[in-house]
């Protein structure tokens, strides 16, 4: 079966292949040294979630920022000489 991953595709791969393999096989956490630090029951290690919850918040904060500041601070707007001569709280 091919695997297509998209990622690596377009930069490079973020990890070796044998890690690569272990994401895709779900065998990446099964290791011993990585099990004995999960609680009984758990499938992620512990830390895991929360890391990844804090990103996907600050994500969708900047994501949000981006939409409603986008259209009044562009680019083109940063490189007219009115925005430099603005305040620099203003700016």
């Amino acid at each position: 079966m091919l695997r297509f991953y998209f990622p690596g595709l377009l930069v490079g791969p973020y990890l070796d292949f044998a890690e690569y393999m272990e994401v895709i096989n779900e065998t990446m956490f099964q290791h011993a040294h990585v099990k004995a630090t999960f609680k009984a029951g758990r499938t992620v290690p512990p830390g895991r979630k929360r890391a990844a919850y804090t990103k996907m918040i600050l994500g969708l904060l900047l994501l949000g920022t981006y939409v409603f500041f986008g259209p009044t601070y562009n680019f083109t707007l940063l490189l007219k000489p009115e925005f430099a001569r603005k305040s620099l709280l203003r700016r």
